[in-house]
């Protein structure tokens, strides 16, 4: 048993010594350098912005996603208020990197070093891992430990060392408390024992169940979070998987979105390699596992889309993962020495094109040189000018001589959750649209307290009715209007209102009229 343990951690200890990882981390140094100058182009998602704000309040779990995006956000918190957004930045490129370094080091196991670097060119060159590196999401850390947890099982099949299937069951169980998805893994692999269950005999293995039980205690606090909750997150899910919109055209949407989210070009090659592999039977017992796991994910999310509410094409990350660590490894050498020129040129077309893209997207934001759609140009602009919006509001509460309340109120959550990252003392958000959500921003918190109630024009109305009906007893006034104009004409209006503490008096003060 020692001498296994031994082993194992041998074989984890692998120093970093070929010339092909070497070529791959100065890669991945050129692609920090790059993308994280890029994102200092752009302000900071609003989703990542509410992301960051559960980090600033520790939770077992949260009303829409586990907890461990927010965990792994939290340590920036220990730095002064100005260094939280450069950090954001630099922390979202330093996970992509780590997940395209995992990719390689997963190629490694399964073939020739030469074809590793392919897998991770391919990946780095998708708009999902280049122009994805600008935003630190839920997936960052799931993805992260799907593929340790996917390296450990290609370790068990090459070496038979059960040890590995516990090193897999806990990197399961830190990917259940980033996204409960995970359990997809424990399917493709119970799939995979059946299939391969002559030579591995994984499922009279019991160290495989060991595994699922260190899963499942390691994911307990999100158990016992949803347990104190009603287990309101588990239902939110389960409700976004099983209504909403529902037929063959929001499939087709779906399909047609991870195509180009994970290039047309590759998508293609990379299923008819796989299926011209899997119809000759050429696919080892870890070229199956992988392919597998790609096909799970992928009819899984599919399905999905027929019935549930929000399945976006990036939910197939992991799908391309795999299927691209496979495609590296079936371009045989006789295919590279003829295609090449071919394959290089293509990855570097594809990865220019994505940087050709951020930049397109800059310049459309702040000088619209294309006529677009109002949507789409509004959405673009929602990317920049949150610093002026911020200065605006501080300087209206500046004007009117009151102390930047401990709260902004919104009707949806991107809007008070941007906010709270950009104004000057970073106010916890509410939201009045999910209720639930508002884990760090009690009513009577707020009553006490008060906030800035923010809300666009024609929201108005109703954002104030909602507010008043929620904390009836506080006051609102308002401030007036703070306005952001773009290069393309377009312009953020937002109105400010002031929700008063409660036992302070209001002189001068006139109830909120729209």
């Amino acid at each position: 048993m020692l001498k296994n343990h031994i082993n194992t951690i041998k074989t984890i200890k692998n120093p970093f010594a070929t010339k092909f990882e070497i070529l791959a981390l100065l890669f991945l140094i050129f692609h920090f350098a790059l993308w994280t100058s890029l994102s200092t182009l752009f302000d900071i998602h609003s989703d990542m912005a509410d992301h960051f704000m559960s980090s600033r309040y520790w939770s077992l779990s949260y009303y829409e996603h586990p907890p461990m995006v927010a965990w792994s956000m939290a340590w920036i918190n220990l730095f002064p208020n100005s260094y939280h957004i450069p950090l954001l930045k630099i922390g979202s490129v330093i996970f992509n990197c780590l997940l395209l370094w995992q990719v390689f080091r997963i190629s490694m196991l399964i073939m020739p070093k030469r074809y590793s670097l392919y897998s991770m060119l391919i990946l780095a060159s998708t708009a999902y891992l280049s122009l994805g590196s600008l935003f630190w999401s839920i997936d960052h850390p799931y993805l992260l430990f799907w593929l340790l947890a996917t390296r450990f099982t290609l370790l068990y099949i090459n070496t038979k060392n059960s040890n590995y299937l516990l090193l897999m069951g806990a990197s399961l169980g830190f990917g259940a408390l980033s996204k409960y998805i995970t359990v997809l893994f424990y399917l493709s692999l119970f799939i995979w024992g059946i299939i391969t269950h002559k030579r591995y005999k994984l499922l009279k293995n019991y160290y495989f169940y060991a595994a699922g039980i260190i899963s499942f205690i390691i994911f307990l606090p999100v158990l016992y979070w949803n347990y104190q909750n009603d287990f309101m997150s588990f239902w939110f899910h389960l409700q976004r998987v099983l209504t909403g919109v529902s037929g063959i055209s929001n499939l087709l949407i779906f399909t047609l979105g991870h195509i180009l989210l994970f290039s047309p070009l590759f998508v293609f090659l990379g299923w008819i390699k796989y299926g011209k592999a899997l119809f000759g039977t050429s696919l080892n017992s870890a070229d199956q596992f992988l392919g597998l796991s790609a096909v799970v994910v992928l009819v899984f999310f599919s399905l999905a889309s027929l019935t549930g509410s929000i399945v976006e094409p990036k939910y197939l990350n992991v799908s391309y993962l795999f299927l691209y660590i496979l495609l590296a490894k079936l371009l045989t050498n006789k295919f590279l020495i003829k295609y090449r020129y071919y394959l290089r040129s293509s990855i570097v077309v594809t990865y220019l094109a994505n940087i050709g893209l951020a930049v397109f997207v800059y310049g459309q934001a702040t000088g619209s040189h294309l006529p677009l759609p109002s949507a789409l140009q509004t959405k673009m602009e929602g990317l920049l000018f949150w610093k002026d919006t911020s200065a605006g509001i501080n300087n209206l509460l500046e004007m009117k001589d009151i102390t930047p309340p401990p709260f902004v109120i919104s009707r949806d959550y991107q809007l008070s959750g941007i906010l709270s990252l950009y104004l000057k003392n970073k106010p916890f958000s509410h939201t009045i649209e999910k209720e639930k959500r508002n884990l760090w921003s009690k009513p009577q918190d707020i009553s006490e307290k008060g906030a800035l109630v923010v809300c666009l024009q024609d929201e108005c109305n109703k954002t104030i009715k909602d507010v008043q009906k929620r904390l009836p007893s506080n006051s609102i006034n308002k401030l007036g209007m703070v306005k952001v104009t773009f290069p393309s004409k377009h312009n953020r209006e937002l109105i400010i209102y002031y929700l008063m503490p409660l036992n302070l008096p209001c002189v001068g003060c006139e109830l909120s009229k729209n």
